[in-house]
């Protein structure tokens, strides 16, 4: 649960590891339970170039405690060039046909165009960047539940 919760809520190190990401500050607070934060994304689109921007996000968070069993992450932008909302809500809960040895991820996101001429674009790339990014958590979870086991 916590190298989950500890890799989506770490939005500094995105540019190490999710896709896309060129570049993630946080603008204090982020030890709060609700903390702002900027993440910078490029993505090459087949004929359209380079689709990128910096998104500023509200970030709620629960916080995995000792002995919890779930933990949430919701980062929530209020606009941005393509969008008049854009929200990343991560839910992470003890597995209960493992319990302490598997976490459940649940990952949903809510796009609002800006335009509608903005749509098609969200459908083409819609499943490439989600898929892309599951893949890349599932990679990051494994590299700090490997760093963080005791030697």
């Amino acid at each position: 649960l916590d190298a989950a919760f500890s890799a989506v809520s770490d939005f500094r190190s995105y540019s190490q590891w999710m896709p896309w990401c060129d570049h993630g500050e946080v603008l204090g607070g982020a030890e709060s339970d609700t903390f702002n934060c900027i993440v910078g994304f490029g993505i090459d689109a087949p004929m359209l170039g380079r689709i990128g921007d910096q998104v500023q996000y509200t970030v709620h968070v629960v916080r995995p405690k000792q002995g919890a069993k779930y933990a949430r992450c919701v980062a929530t932008s209020d606009g941005f060039a393509y969008g008049d909302a854009l929200i990343y809500d991560w839910k992470f809960k003890d597995s209960q046909q493992y319990p302490g040895s598997h976490v459940d991820v649940v990952l949903d996101v809510y796009f609002q165009a800006k335009s509608w001429a903005y749509l098609p674009m969200w459908d083409a790339l819609e499943n490439r960047v989600i898929a892309d990014m599951v893949t890349a958590f599932k990679k990051r979870i494994k590299q700090l539940s490997i760093t963080a086991r005791p030697a």
